[in-house]
């Protein structure tokens, strides 16, 4: 899939800087941040389906575990 983004220039020039410091792609970065967002945002709406399912809950508590683990890895 192909994106165009229109950003703020300043944005921009502190995004590829930000990028390049870790020696990453933009691309990697975008990736990753569209894939946490998707994480978030589905699992969130899982848990509200299934709320007061203790296994669910569960099963919650450990992705946001994972993903503040993957947090404190950057």
């Amino acid at each position: 899939m192909t994106i165009n983004v229109h950003l703020d220039p300043e944005v921009e020039k502190r995004f590829r800087s930000a990028v390049a410091e870790d020696g990453r792609t933009i691309t990697d970065v975008l990736n990753e941040i569209l894939a946490d967002w998707a994480l978030d945002h589905s699992y969130a709406r899982l848990a509200e389906w299934r709320a007061g399912d203790e296994e669910s809950q569960a099963f919650d508590a450990a992705m946001r575990t994972r993903r503040r683990d993957r947090q404190d890895d950057r």
